[in-house]
């Protein structure tokens, strides 16, 4: 097997954590009553296909336009990494919200196995697109 599909089948397993990771339970909420807006799931559903037709573009697209895909990659693959890790972040400190009776609480939200999946799927992504851009120096 080539780098070069070697590494768009990496880029297509990445997207597809991420895929999977959408459908899995994101977060766990210390109070019943809260729940995910199912838009955060939906744009990551959304962000796994992206980058698995960049995974596939990886392989099928002439040479500059595979640097461009796995530049592509690498940025958005880092930024939706930044992105759930800080989601994480704030889960875990808390946001400060209002119970029925008007005294201020803080909800925080343990991750899930599903975003776990989703950073993970962004990692491989990044590693995906920093291969190809070896091998097509080499």
């Amino acid at each position: 097997m080539t780098p070069k599909v070697r590494n768009s089948w990496l880029g297509i397993a990445a997207g597809s954590a991420i895929v999977l990771g959408s459908q899995m339970p994101f977060v766990s909420f210390n109070d019943m009553g809260a729940q995910l807006n199912p838009g955060a799931k939906t744009g990551s559903l959304l962000f796994g296909l992206i980058i698995i037709a960049l995974a596939v573009a990886l392989r099928m697209a002439p040479q500059p336009q595979r640097l461009v895909a796995a530049i592509v990659t690498l940025g958005l693959s880092a930024t939706g990494a930044l992105l759930y890790v800080l989601f994480i972040v704030i889960g875990i400190v808390g946001v400060p919200e209002q119970d029925p009776f008007g005294d201020t609480t803080t909800l925080t939200f343990s991750p899930g196995v599903g975003i776990v999946f989703c950073v993970a799927g962004c990692a491989v992504a990044g590693l995906a697109a920093i291969r190809s851009c070896q091998h097509r120096q080499a």
